[in-house]
């Protein structure tokens, strides 16, 4: 029998709706949908970022401090493009103490984990590796040597978007500068502090033609 990859059902994030529907979101009943994921708001305390998750097909999973809940079943029903041109989520960035135990965590759950690469040039060594989850990428972050004052965390969030430029001319000072991404033919626009959300996270696509 072929086994399913597990996937990201749900992100619930301590964050007020109203900061988000500043970000050019539609949010309703505190769930914003964006591709096949659920945004869930003011499930934890205040400000406390993405504090916990649901996943797919995923049995007895194990995430450090994050909540991690499991279910067996996803709506595949996509959601509309959102005021500000997002339609779904790139990656979620994972950051762990020490990257083979967030590793293990993820086999443990069925993930298939890529060979990590470094991304640090000094000390301590930065790994990093991509998992795909359903539609969305998980980055897996974390120091090849275990970081006794790290935590487990679901850092941040890079949302794809039709036209990076008219996103960013729409949401003006809450975002930064427009600037050449990593990804191919792509450029990213980073959201401030200052626009309230305590979600690290920016809007990557290509830009305008």
């Amino acid at each position: 029998m072929k086994l399913v990859a597990p996937s990201i059902v749900e992100l619930h994030i301590g964050d007020e709706p109203q900061v988000w529907k500043n970000l050019g979101f539609r949010v309703e009943n505190k769930r914003c949908r964006v591709g096949t994921v659920d945004l869930v708001f003011d499930q934890g305390s205040k400000g406390s970022g993405i504090h916990s998750w649901v996943l797919c097909n995923a049995k007895f999973p194990n995430f450090g401090s994050i909540k991690t809940m499991s279910q067996d079943s996803i709506s595949i029903e996509r959601a509309l493009d959102h005021p500000n041109g997002c339609f779904g989520i790139d990656h979620v960035v994972l950051r762990v103490p020490e990257f083979s135990a967030g590793r293990i965590a993820l086999e443990q759950i069925g993930a298939l984990v890529g060979e990590p690469v470094p991304i640090s040039e000094s000390e301590p060594t930065i790994l990093r590796s991509s998992v795909n989850m359903g539609e969305v990428v998980l980055e897996l972050i974390g120091p090849e040597q275990l970081d006794p004052l790290a935590d487990w965390a679901l850092w941040g969030l890079v949302m794809s978007v039709r036209e990076v430029d008219t996103c960013a001319k729409l949401l003006g000072p809450a975002v930064g500068k427009v600037k050449t991404a990593v990804q191919k033919n792509k450029c990213i626009t980073t959201v401030r502090k200052e626009a309230g959300s305590s979600v690290a996270m920016a809007f990557l696509g290509p830009p305008t033609k």
